[in-house]
């Protein structure tokens, strides 16, 4: 390891190992001097020690007489390296070390791609799924408030329709407009939570449907209204020009013979439409976008997978009926049997004491409080059996939609 010796003129030399202990004269002042391990101290990392170039060296001293013959000495300059070359060689480093290089940055951890979820086949097993589904009861609350909504407006327009006789067609319609806008609001709400579920298999709290009518308000009530319009309104044109042309004398009777299948395979795809109008709040849903965009997509659904969706609407209306009729018949009787036993051990309870409904003091008030109680636990069960049946005739839309457009 190399050392650096320091004459007491102030030159600076590099020392191999080799050279301790071995006399010699200084490059600069001609001194002899011995470099021991003691005197020529390992090289440092930097030169922080020497004297700057604009400095005077001192003069050197006269040698002492120690009285040897150093005639015989030899010059340090073969054994010890000048200064300038110590300069040159380790000025790199002194720069170096007043500039220590940045920490080396660990190597960022490669990249992976997150594992696709896999491609889930909607067929007739989802729509038994759709019972499990539907049984959520953040969905069934949802379907209950948004029913409740619409069978209000219902109720105020046949309030309006009762003032006047001349207000019936009036209320009618706004009855009507009333419960298909409405209804196209509570699919797209009640479908966002089917989809969520179905996509992402977990339950979504209430405010995603909340959160989705209000993103999707307009185009979830004007979407439906303007499918149902323009379905009739293409139905009637489409059979009265087929009823025209069988009007015409001679080749009538042969071409309407020729478009009756085709005609039969229109009024069934319409009619299926008609039967299920939420299919455009469901596709809102389903891909998140507006109702143009859902109207053309169901469009390119018809043009490209009529049979198809006719296939899956047939299959998934005869699920709906049998599902939702089997629950309602099941859930009216369980319901009414329960409602007779209260409301008769409420009657015959009275009729032992001599007692009627509303009567005078606080068993009158007692009675009529649980009479109320019984009514509104039984419009409660209502709604909710109605809300079941909402749901899951959702949640088969939503089915039969991801299923026909599936490759």
């Amino acid at each position: 390891m190399l050392r650096v010796f320091r004459c007491e003129c102030g030159q600076k030399m590099k020392v191999t190992p080799e050279m301790l202990g071995k006399a010699g004269r200084c490059v600069h002042c001609g001194r002899v001097v011995t470099p021991t391990a003691g005197n020529a101290p390992p090289m440092p990392p930097r030169r922080s020690d020497a004297a700057p170039a604009t400095e005077e060296r001192p003069q050197p001293s006269p040698v002492p007489d120690s009285g040897s013959d150093l005639s015989e000495a030899p010059d340090l300059e073969e054994l010890l390296v000048p200064e300038e070359d110590f300069e040159d060689e380790y000025e790199g480093a002194e720069e170096a070390s007043r500039h220590p290089p940045a920490p080396r940055q660990p190597p960022p951890p490669p990249r992976t791609r997150r594992p696709e979820p896999p491609q889930e086949s909607f067929g007739l097993d989802t729509f038994i799924r759709a019972v499990d589904i539907a049984l959520d009861w953040r969905k069934i609350v949802v379907s209950m408030a948004l029913g409740g909504i619409c069978v209000v407006g219902i109720l105020i327009c046949i309030f309006i329709g009762a003032q006047d006789n001349d207000l019936i067609p009036v209320a009618i319609v706004l009855g009507v407009v009333w419960a298909v806008a409405w209804s196209g609001i509570f699919a797209g709400g009640v479908g966002r939570l089917v989809e969520i579920e179905l996509t992402e298999r977990r339950r979504a709290p209430a405010r995603e449907a909340w959160r989705f009518i209000g993103r999707r308000f307009v185009g979830l009530a004007f979407g439906t209204l303007g499918l149902v319009l323009a379905a009739i309104l293409l139905g009637a044109l489409v059979n009265g020009i087929v009823f025209l042309i069988g009007m015409i004398p001679w080749l009538g009777p042969i071409l309407a013979g020729i478009l009756t299948l085709p005609l039969f395979v229109f009024n069934l795809l319409l009619f299926c439409v008609l039967w299920n109008v939420w299919i455009v709040p469901c596709i809102m849903a389903v891909e998140d976008c507006g109702a143009v965009s859902a109207v053309d997509r169901l469009v390119q659904l018809v043009v490209r997978r009529a049979g198809r969706l006719i296939a899956y609407e047939v299959i998934a209306n005869s699920i709906i009926a049998l599902v939702t009729t089997l629950s309602m018949v099941i859930g009216y009787a369980c319901l009414g049997v329960t409602a007779g036993i209260t409301s008769s051990g409420l009657f015959v309870g009275l009729g032992m004491r001599g007692r009627y409904f509303g009567g005078p003091g606080i068993s009158g008030v007692l009675t009529q409080i649980g009479i109320w109680i019984t009514v509104a636990s039984a419009v409660v069960a209502i709604l909710a059996l109605a809300g079941f049946a909402g749901v899951y005739a959702l949640a088969c839309s939503t089915v039969v939609y991801k299923a026909a457009r599936q490759p």
